[in-house]
């Protein structure tokens, strides 16, 4: 059986073609199999850069989740520092330092509140019927009784009237115990804070206030 010129002819351009694409390929010269090579590496460089990228971008969503806490304010405590629906940021990683505004949980109810830290562990005080008189910083040497009946108040002494509760109860010390606070409200006339709950425990501060995203007029980092 003969097979047709024309069928014979394109199987020839077939193998032919195949054999030319064979040689092409073996015929590459040093520079062009360089070339492929280093197209081959960028590419792996590239996968493996968008590994770490998204692997950073991972830790750094699950440290957000673990550490960032958002607290809205809720009434006139804190004003004019915040208003009511001011929306902040708090970082429950970050060391507490005087005058940090913190948010805690109520010991009673267990409610967010935001405060000012005024007293640090370690302060001493004096107290004076249901006045608080608190001595921040000072010497482990000096002596506050002899302090306050000298009349000779440093000007860092702040002085506070407490709740009869309050005062009763942190009277029968003369220093904030280590890992408590003393916190209030900037609104000082219309805050309940420390004056009437007494030191916070470091355990119930949930975290340190540091950024306030709404609203965007006033949006900026919280010193």
């Amino acid at each position: 059986m003969k097979i047709p010129v024309e069928e014979a002819t394109e199987k020839k351009k077939a193998v032919q073609t195949k054999n030319n694409k064979k040689r092409k390929r073996k015929k590459l010269t040093p520079k062009q199999i360089e070339k492929l090579k280093r197209k081959k590496r960028r590419k792996k460089i590239q996968q493996i850069v968008e590994l770490v990228g998204l692997f950073i971008l991972l830790m750094g969503c699950l440290w957000f989740l673990m550490t960032i806490r958002s607290h809205t304010v809720n009434g006139p405590s804190m004003s004019p520092t915040f208003e009511t629906g001011d929306k902040l940021l708090t970082n429950k990683n970050k060391n507490v330092t005087r005058y940090d505004i913190v948010t805690f949980f109520h010991p009673d109810t267990n409610e967010s509140y935001l405060k000012r830290v005024v007293g640090m562990p370690g302060d001493k005080y004096y107290i004076i019927g249901t006045k608080m008189y608190l001595f921040a910083e000072l010497d482990e040497s000096v002596d506050i009784q002899k302090l306050y009946y000298s009349s000779e108040l440093r000007d860092s002494t702040q002085i506070f009237e407490l709740d009869t509760a309050a005062a009763k109860k942190l009277k029968s010390m003369t220093q904030i115990p280590k890992n408590e606070y003393f916190l209030l409200g900037d609104n000082r006339s219309n805050s309940q804070d420390s004056r009437a709950l007494g030191f916070i425990e470091a355990d119930s501060i949930e975290g340190v206030v540091t950024l306030r995203y709404y609203p965007l007029n006033r949006f900026g980092v919280v010193h």
